[in-house]
């Protein structure tokens, strides 16, 4: 990603709640702990809000839609544990 704000969580479900709302992810792998990653995103006002909502408990998002998002980041952590 550019050199712009950038929010990082660990914690894949606010990361796959992110992503089922159409916010694009990246992984990066953690400097110190070579088996863990960040889920990062650009940072915005969309982004903070959608954080925001996630540590209410409001929102809605499809049941599937969040599932599938947890999978694909899942499978995105193992390719790069595979490829790294």
């Amino acid at each position: 990603m550019e050199s712009k704000a950038l929010y990082r969580t660990r914690d894949i479900f606010v990361a796959a709640w992110l992503h089922s709302n159409g916010e694009p992810v990246e992984l990066e792998p953690s400097a110190n702990e070579s088996s863990k990653f960040w889920f990062v995103f650009n940072e915005s006002p969309a982004v903070r809000g959608l954080v925001d909502d996630f540590a209410r408990g409001v929102g809605l998002v499809s049941p599937l839609s969040l599932k599938n998002s947890v999978d694909y980041l899942k499978d995105m952590m193992e390719g790069s544990k595979r490829n790294g």
